[in-house]
């Protein structure tokens, strides 16, 4: 079946239906907040964690030669899928990613595919970005990525969307999702995600 974009509605809509799965008990999961995960610092990456919640554009043209450098060598080595149109807000930060030297970039444009992109844990870490604007419908989408994260939970994963009210780069959203991007953002922003999502997968994994 082929999707189509498509904006999910509002960030409120999405994450109220998300509660209202998780509060039934839906996929065997308990709700988000307890525990409630944070990262401690953002070492994987090589810029401090100053920029998180906001990037002043002045400081991004500032850094915009040493950009190439954002991600440490641990966190190029991986398989990347990304579920993102040639129109997504996503495309910039995708281009921006392929030019770095990742072990393999992959882009897929339809959400049943992401599952079969996804490479086995033997092939090494592998890491997935999503834009939830590729999705017709936002519960479609919630039940997706919660059965997405049950096949494959060392996968960090990364949600992006337009109508998100801010990032969110706790691990709040731990059930679906490692770190949340709202669109459109930066490189700089786009690589502190990678890296906490990368931080907040640890964080799941010791519990």
């Amino acid at each position: 079946m082929t999707y189509e974009s498509s904006s999910p509605g509002t960030g409120l809509g999405f994450w109220e239906g998300l509660k209202r799965l998780l509060s039934a008990g839906s996929f065997g999961v308990s709700a988000p907040g307890e525990p409630r995960y944070r990262h401690a610092d953002l070492s994987t990456l090589r810029v401090g964690d100053g920029f998180v919640d906001r990037v002043d554009r002045q400081v991004v043209a500032r850094m915009a030669p040493r950009v190439d450098g954002l991600l440490s060598d641990k966190l190029l080595d991986h398989h990347f899928i990304a579920l993102a149109s040639r129109g997504s807000e996503l495309w910039p930060m995708l281009r921006w990613l392929n030019n770095q030297p990742v072990r393999e970039l992959k882009r897929i444009d339809d959400p049943q595919q992401l599952i079969g992109a996804t490479p086995p844990p033997s092939a090494g870490p592998s890491m997935a970005i999503i834009d939830l604007d590729q999705f017709q419908i936002e519960v479609d989408a919630i039940t997706k990525l919660m059965f997405y994260r049950r096949l494959n939970p060392t996968v960090p994963v990364i949600i992006a969307s337009k109508t998100f009210a801010r990032h969110e780069f706790t691990g709040e959203r731990w059930a679906i999702a490692d770190a949340c991007l709202k669109l459109p953002v930066t490189s700089v922003t786009f690589a502190l995600a990678i890296g906490a999502a990368e931080t907040n997968r640890r964080a799941r994994r010791l519990t």
